[in-house]
């Protein structure tokens, strides 16, 4: 799990940086190699969380995450991403838009990991502004909407 945590956000920087192709294929192939968020070994995801979507990932990966990262590297078109996208697609609520389904924050806490602004909602039945633009962004590059 650390690994794709470690991945995907130096490859949005080498992407955001400009770096040449060749810096930033290995890193999207190690995604890719894993279907974005399933392990190579078992037909399983890599954890019970890759498969949620939170609003922000901070350096959390999730399948949104690992999706959003190949979206600026023009992979998403790859069958490899087939099945993440279906997940995502899956995940869309009956009356539009994507929910949050877990969050890494907590809103009101002395403690570490507080975070003073609103992300918007989170659980499985409301729909979340974050979470909704990332994927209709992610579905849009992949044309599947």
């Amino acid at each position: 799990m650390s690994s794709v945590n470690e991945t995907f956000l130096p490859l949005r920087g080498l992407v955001a940086h400009g770096d040449h192709r060749e810096h930033v294929r290995p890193a999207a192939e190690f995604l890719l190699e894993r279907h974005v968020t399933y392990r190579r070994s078992v037909d399983e995801p890599l954890r019970p969380s890759t498969v949620q979507l939170h609003f922000p990932s901070y350096w959390h990966y999730d399948v949104l995450a690992g999706l959003d990262a190949l979206r600026e590297t023009n992979d998403l078109r790859d069958p490899r991403c087939d099945r993440a996208l279906d997940l995502l697609e899956s995940r869309r609520l009956p009356g539009g838009g994507w929910p949050a389904t877990a969050r890494w924050y907590r809103v009101s806490d002395d403690g570490s990991n507080v975070e003073s602004v609103d992300w918007g909602p989170t659980g499985k039945t409301l729909p979340n502004p974050w979470v909704t633009l990332i994927a209709l962004r992610i579905l849009l590059a992949a044309e599947r909407y």
